[in-house]
């Protein structure tokens, strides 16, 4: 139903409270967001040690770091037809298995070879994840409440920066 409001109020406003389960819908929805930003706020510290550990050059070094953001351009643009082919409930659960194997791949990694493969699933996750998962709640919350709830993925990603930057 249309809501009635005055010219000068340029927001509209609901009648629908947000419900405990859309909070809980979106807060699990944004862990993608979340971890993306924790990567990025974890990596140049990381990457110091790796340096170190594992005797990384300067080639390799760059290459650690922008294989995950070519991964995740390249997943990006295939999560549309992923997310229509499969659903994006199923899309955003591939996600996060790809965030547990990537981040479980670079924990354990002793050289250069399996912490690239790392870094590369990763990157996966995170296209798939930062594409799905806006989608998702855009379409499981109320009109008026969109916008906000979308937002709020974004804010996740510097909550999890800043949890990596400690």
């Amino acid at each position: 139903p249309l809501i009635a409001r005055s010219s000068s109020d340029p927001l509209p406003t609901s009648n629908e409270p947000l419900t405990s389960t859309m909070i809980l819908l979106c807060a699990g929805a944004g862990i993608p967001f979340f971890l993306f930003g924790y990567d990025t706020g974890v990596v140049s510290t990381a990457m110091t040690w790796a340096r170190r550990d594992l005797g990384l050059g300067t080639i390799e070094d760059e290459l650690v770091v922008s294989v995950t953001v070519a991964s995740a351009a390249v997943f990006a643009l295939i999560a549309g037809p992923l997310n229509q082919g499969f659903g994006r409930h199923l899309v955003i659960q591939a996600s996060g298995l790809l965030f547990i194997a990537g981040s479980s791949m670079i924990a354990l990694s002793s050289g250069f070879g399996l912490l690239v493969v790392g870094r590369l699933v990763l990157g996966a996750a995170i296209g798939l994840g930062s594409t799905t998962v806006p989608l998702y709640v855009a379409e499981s919350a109320p009109a008026e409440r969109r916008g906000v709830l979308v937002a709020t993925q974004i804010a996740l990603v510097v909550l999890g920066q800043a949890s990596g930057a400690l």
